[in-house]
């Protein structure tokens, strides 16, 4: 959580050293104005790896964008309340997004800014102990590929954290774990297919270089792994299912049915 919020201190910091950027009205921007440089970034600049979150956060269900789907005013409430300081976390998995893009904050997003903050970490001291996380992360993939050939959500749900483990959860007790199968194993064969391509690579330059080899490659650790996984199960679920995560100011985790509604589950979490 940590790095969920020094990712939103930075893109805050961001906005607010370039005075707005391209958002007009600094710092207490209108819906409109906000809009309108939504419009502005779009058409100027939108990369792939953008294009999925902000289609999700205009709830686009087709691949064309025109100026219609900008319409929706309320959409962008979220990143005003964030960019004028009313909320330190604004509500949905995409909106953080968003806004790292509208400001032009980089890296984003949340993963690769994790993956960078670890990369500076492992340049400046080198870790003694990387055959022996080799071999954690090692017998950690055994798991997950046995997983990912007889999926047994109960065994994946022990492996992450605990806001993980309760969306998990959630999703399974709402529409049932046959709908859950396909797509944690999808998201589990395609991960340890990296993973294993990413450890090879760096115990073959440890192989040749010895810990200086980290100094070219970040060690990969278990937690770095699960957050990765993790990311890309909320992501493949929300999808799949029309939902979103959410976490309330009080740091509890719900879920919020239907992009066009504001019903919340009865069973929050």
């Amino acid at each position: 959580m940590d790095k969920h919020t020094t990712y939103r201190k930075e893109i805050l910091k961001k906005y607010h050293e370039d005075k707005g950027g391209l958002i007009e009205g600094y710092p207490n921007p209108t819906l409109p104005e906000i809009r309108e440089a939504f419009k502005t970034i779009f058409y100027k600049d939108c990369p792939d790896s953008d294009k999925r979150f902000l289609k999700r956060f205009l709830r686009l269900k087709h691949e064309i964008v025109t100026d219609l789907d900008f319409n929706d005013i309320n959409r962008y409430k979220k990143i005003r309340r964030f960019l004028v300081g009313e909320t330190d976390k604004p509500h949905g998995n995409e909106t953080i997004e968003v806004i790292a893009w509208l400001v032009g904050y980089s890296p984003r997003p949340l993963s690769k800014f994790i993956n960078n903050d670890l990369t500076s970490n492992n340049s400046s001291q080198t870790d003694l102990q990387l055959p022996n996380k080799i071999e954690q992360i090692l017998q950690l993939l055994k798991e997950l590929n046995f997983m990912a050939e007889s999926v047994k959500t109960d065994a994946i749900i022990d492996v992450f954290d605990e806001h993980m483990k309760k969306a998990l959860e959630a999703v399974i007790h709402k529409w049932g774990k046959e709908d859950l199968q396909p797509l944690i194993t999808l998201v589990l064969d395609d991960r340890i297919i990296e993973m294993e391509k990413r450890l090879k690579k760096t115990i073959l330059l440890n192989k040749k270089m010895g810990l200086l080899g980290l100094l070219f490659i970040p060690t990969m650790t278990i937690e770095r792994f699960k957050e990765e996984i993790a990311i890309d199960i909320y992501d493949v679920i929300s999808n799949h299912f029309d939902i979103e995560f959410l976490i309330d100011d009080k740091g509890d985790l719900y879920i919020e049915e239907g992009h066009e509604s504001n019903n919340i589950l009865d069973d929050l979490l």
